[in-house]
């Protein structure tokens, strides 16, 4: 179906981009109204931001793009010179009738426009016997709302030569489009649909939690890395929101009622719970009148704030024990995969930190590409171990884990690789880290940002997460700030700090693994 917690795969898009991959998400993790009037817009609808000019200037992205790829050719040149031209020009509006925030930009280099809609909603809020909600409602939105019935989303998509997908989290759902400017209204048409008229009709929910189920079987259940993965999650994160797997447990799928979805959808599935990114080949004023048309007059909710107010409170979501628990010391689950595969598991940190930004870079510095220094000494060096090796900066809004994933080659004995580990950890710091690898690593990153940027997704993207988790469509400005003022002594302390002076999880999957 539409999403995107495909175990392996949330790990191959959590950190490609590293400290830039929260704005690039879709932020891991994955795993995944009609209104047949106007309503002209006037300055009373709608709360402006300041900006004058909502058109993305790609001749400056390109002049950015071509300092920091020669830049980054060179062995210590620094790629910070022209960050300070990096000003994307968005509109940001919230309706005052119900709350909803609408980021709003020009390219008109392409008749082509990128629609997303954040729901702040994710895996977090379920509660007791709710688990999989989110999910479950990610599949319900595209069976039908009161005007555009079943099958009628995606038909109408196709028809317009457009695409839509949509993904949940653990903190977020979104759904996105990229459709021909033309087709703009009728979008905004099919998403007010759903967002206010949610059909969820009884034949299409019971189908659809069948469905479910087997998608569970499929990455849960009958996966090898799928079982490793949400045991690690469940032990890591045990008495936090965090440890409840995206999909849902079996039980709460089956037992969940048409009712109990309803109820949770009309509480977070809101204007005021929402954000909506557009951009592309569109007129500002124009588009902000056809929002107000389709999303004007539908009503917020009443009851999110307050709910909210309780589930967001940091207390719930910090580690249980100032140390790791004892049960995460070695894992061994008994699953159908030919030779063992491992997670390490260290406690990371929330978004937004600087000390979040710094273990981005430590993780590119460690795993990213063949010359990378886990790599080359586990993978490519001259006594091999491992077919494998990655390490991702797994965070989330509200905490974070830092994961070393790998596979061991065949000859390689799993305690014998965990010895080895324990032996050479306290080494890493001194031999991985240097004045050239930090830099060569942010400059890196300075390209993937700025390609990023070359696209109305990539700038869709940025700004709504940027919108999402800090309330500040421009929070990447911060973000380049922050990229740039790492040190070498800040990676190697971070580095010290994790590898030298913390215990770890370690969880691994194997065929020959007592039942």
């Amino acid at each position: 179906m539409k999403e995107k917690f495909k175990i392996m795969k949330i790990m191959i898009i959590m950190r490609v981009v590293s400290s830039f991959s929260m704005c690039l998400l879709c932020l891991l993790f994955l795993y995944s109204c009609s209104h047949m009037y106007t309503n002209k817009t006037n300055k009373k609808d709608a709360e402006k931001s300041s900006e004058k000019n909502a058109k993305v200037n790609m001749n400056e992205i390109e002049e950015i793009m071509s300092s920091v790829s020669d830049a980054n050719k060179m062995k210590e040149a620094k790629a910070d010179a022209n960050i300070e031209k990096v000003n994307l020009d968005i509109r940001k509006f919230v309706l005052k009738k119900n709350g909803l925030t609408i980021l709003l930009a020009e390219n008109h280099h392409l008749p082509i426009v990128s629609y997303y809609t954040y729901f702040k909603v994710g895996s977090r809020y379920e509660g007791k016997g709710m688990s999989g909600a989110t999910h479950f409602l990610e599949h319900l939105m595209f069976k039908g709302a009161k005007k555009y019935g079943p099958q009628q989303f995606d038909s109408i998509m196709e028809e317009n030569g457009g695409r839509s997908n949509a993904y949940t989290s653990t903190d977020s759902t979104v759904y996105h489009q990229a459709i021909p400017s033309a087709a703009l209204e009728t979008v905004l048409d099919l998403e007010s649909d759903r967002m206010e008229n949610l059909l969820l009709e009884e034949k299409a929910f019971e189908k659809e939690k069948s469905v479910i189920l087997e998608e569970r079987k499929l990455r849960y259940d009958n996966s090898p890395t799928g079982k490793l993965f949400q045991k690690m999650t469940e032990i890591m994160y045990k008495g936090t929101p965090y440890g409840i797997p995206v999909i849902g447990y079996v039980d709460d799928i089956v037992n969940v009622q048409r009712d109990d979805i309803k109820k949770y959808f009309n509480k977070f599935y809101a204007p005021n719970n929402a954000v909506l990114v557009i951009i592309g080949d569109i007129d500002i004023k124009k588009t902000l009148d056809l929002v107000n048309k389709y999303y004007g007059n539908i009503p917020s909710s009443k009851q999110v704030e307050k709910t909210k107010a309780l589930l967001d409170n940091d207390d719930l979501y910090k580690f249980q024990g100032k140390s790791m628990p004892a049960e995460a010391e070695n894992i061994k689950i008994n699953a159908n995969s030919n030779t063992p595969i491992f997670y390490i598991a260290y406690r990371g940190e929330k978004i937004g930190t600087k000390r979040y930004y710094v273990m981005d870079i430590l993780a590119s510095i460690f795993s990213a590409g063949a010359s990378s220094y886990l790599v080359k000494k586990y993978v490519t060096g001259d006594t091999p171990t491992l077919n494998s090796i990655s390490l991702y900066n797994y965070s989330f809004a509200k905490n974070g884990l830092y994961l070393i994933a790998g596979e061991l080659l065949n000859e390689t004995k799993l305690e014998d690789f965990k010895n080895s580990w324990d032996k050479n950890q306290v080494n890493f710091c001194k031999e991985a880290i240097s004045d050239h690898t930090v830099q060569k690593t942010k400059n890196q990153y300075m390209v993937a940002f700025f390609s990023a940027l070359e696209t109305n997704e990539g700038v869709a993207e940025l700004v709504g997460n940027s919108e999402f988790y800090f309330n500040d469509h421009k929070y990447y400005k911060k973000e380049l700030q922050e990229l740039n003022s790492i040190t070498t002594k800040d990676v190697m302390d971070v580095c010290k700090e994790i590898f030298s002076g913390q215990k770890y999880g370690f969880f691994s999957v194997w065929e020959k693994h007592p039942k």
